[in-house]
């Protein structure tokens, strides 16, 4: 009758989350981590926790994050929160191998099968806004140095979109595709966020083909 105290750690450089009490009968919380100490540049992760409790009180609580977001680009992007003045922001190492994107293996204008989330080489990493502004927030990516996005939402599932994404230091336009879609199974209180190469050029020619992006004037 005392209900649960717990405490919870992530990988991915997270700090230690203070203990949090959850009631018998309480059906919704959620547990905030820290990174990179308290500094200004300090991004939070916040955890749902969502609880049940059965005719015989037994109480079932399952963890989640809100947002995973899954890069297929064989780049580093960095995501991060993109209104009320957000400073820190989460890198999004490379998620799967790109062949996957090649042959199909990640599916992008629809919810990934249930038994890929346990494969060995599928890494997501987690993402979670500072409030619970549904229609307010929004997020910003940035791949390996190119400037930030602009703001994109992340609240629709099965919605499909791409991203420009400027690099001064190469004089390169990333365009990368966006897709975001429920997660399956017990997954399915997740939003899956997929960033993919709009385009990929396979040379099935015996002799080399060479290309360029035509930058806008």
């Amino acid at each position: 009758s005392k209900g649960l105290s717990m405490t919870l750690r992530v990988d991915g450089g997270f700090q230690l989350a203070d203990p949090r009490g959850l009631s018998l009968g309480e059906k919704r919380a959620e547990v905030t981590l820290h990174n990179r100490g308290d500094g200004k540049k300090s991004e939070k992760l916040v955890v749902e926790v969502d609880a049940h409790l059965s005719e015989d009180s037994v109480q079932t609580v399952s963890l989640y994050c809100k947002y995973w977001v899954v890069n297929c680009l064989g780049l580093p992007v960095q995501v991060k929160h993109g209104t009320h003045g957000s400073t820190g922001s989460f890198n999004v190492p490379v998620s799967v191998p790109l062949s996957w994107c090649q042959d199909g293996t990640v599916p992008l204008e629809e919810a990934v099968p249930e038994e890929m989330y346990t494969m060995e080489n599928f890494r997501p990493s987690m993402f979670s806004y500072k409030s619970r502004d549904l229609f307010g927030n929004k997020a910003l990516f940035r791949v390996a140095s190119s400037k930030w996005s602009r703001p994109v939402s992340l609240e629709s599932p099965g919605t499909t979109g791409d991203l420009h994404v400027a690099c001064e230091a190469t004089g390169r336009v990333y365009s990368v595709g966006l897709s975001v879609q429920l997660g399956s199974g017990r997954f399915r209180r997740t939003k899956v966020v997929t960033i993919a190469p709009r385009f990929i050029l396979l040379n099935t020619c015996t002799m080399p083909i060479y290309f360029a992006q035509e930058l806008p004037v």
